[in-house]
């Protein structure tokens, strides 16, 4: 597992944007907070919720929303990834 902190351009339909990001290279999914996501790509509603455990096992996340944008590591290198939406 390896941790990437760094600013990335993340392009979409409605906005290109520079966000720092934490790259979990173990991770199963990717997250977005839903403000910033609003500005850069529209949220596709999830045909059912999605509860998704925490650390604590007790507590849960509802993600109802996700969205895909393209993002650049470098001038050279595009990638693109499905994030969940989530409100923080």
């Amino acid at each position: 597992m390896g941790i990437i902190r760094l600013p990335m351009l993340f392009r979409g339909s409605i906005n290109d944007k520079y966000l720092y990001c934490l790259f979990d290279s173990g991770a199963n999914y990717s997250f977005i907070r839903k403000d910033i996501a609003e500005q850069i790509e529209p949220l596709i509603q999830q045909r059912e919720p999605l509860r998704m455990t925490t650390v604590d096992v007790n507590n849960f996340m509802l993600v109802e929303y996700a969205t895909r944008s393209n993002f650049c590591v470098s001038n050279d290198v595009e990638l693109s990834d499905e994030f969940f939406v989530v409100m923080i």
